[in-house]
């Protein structure tokens, strides 16, 4: 990748977060929470490229959460059985951020891929580009989810997201005319079972960077 592309990925990623885009990014979020059913197929009838995708939507939800996360570990902390509750430094919870903002990128490829994989097994053969789409769409109340999830009495709804999440992917695979209506059930659990298998891992090696609370006297 030349110099040129690489200062043009750049620009668009910080344009991404200007006010009136992140206006109209959260207004069709909003959209699609409360109204998947028709929201759906708009979103699959004006596929977007995949670096386009990360940078005008994942990079400004996925951000919002990352933010969240940054201000839940350094403000409330986090609960450690024993040891109570603590409160992350601002590097290590900097860090954290960062990597979950990447994982997000990562885990929209791994299950655009993953629809691929499970439709060229189908004798299908899928837009990876589309495949991406309904991924990162899909994810969208997990990543929003994820903010409430550092509030005691509001962790029930960062679960809430994520099942939701799967919720979408159903009605994503749904409305995907490019998906026989036979082969959607088959796509919708592999897709789905993958997804849970890529955000445990990632949340995994999450929670391992985050540093031990010390004990007194030790």
């Amino acid at each position: 990748m030349d110099r040129e592309k690489i200062l043009a990925g750049a620009q668009r990623f910080l344009a991404s977060f200007r006010s009136d885009h992140l206006s109209k990014v959260w207004t069709k979020a909003q959209h699609l929470l409360s109204d998947p059913e028709s929201c759906w197929p708009a979103l699959l009838a004006s596929v977007p490229p995949f670096t386009i995708l990360l940078l005008d939507y994942v990079a400004v939800i996925a951000g919002i959460s990352a933010v969240g996360s940054f201000l839940g570990l350094t403000l409330v902390g986090i609960d450690v059985p024993v040891f109570g509750r603590f409160r992350v430094s601002v590097l290590h919870a900097l860090m954290s951020a960062f990597y979950e903002l990447g994982m997000s990128f990562v885990a929209v490829y791994a299950g655009a891929r993953v629809i691929q994989f499970i439709g060229e097994k189908c004798t299908l053969s899928l837009s990876f580009e589309r495949s991406a789409v309904l991924v990162a769409y899909s994810l969208t109340p997990a990543w929003i989810g994820r903010i409430f999830l550092f509030v005691p009495v509001l962790g029930v709804l960062g679960y809430g997201g994520l099942l939701y999440a799967g919720y979408l992917l159903y009605l994503g695979i749904e409305a995907d005319s490019e998906i026989p209506a036979s082969r959607r059930l088959l796509i919708f659990c592999g897709t789905a079972a993958s997804l849970l298998t890529i955000i445990y891992f990632f949340a995994t090696i999450v929670s391992g960077m985050r540093p031990a609370p010390s004990i007194p006297g030790y």
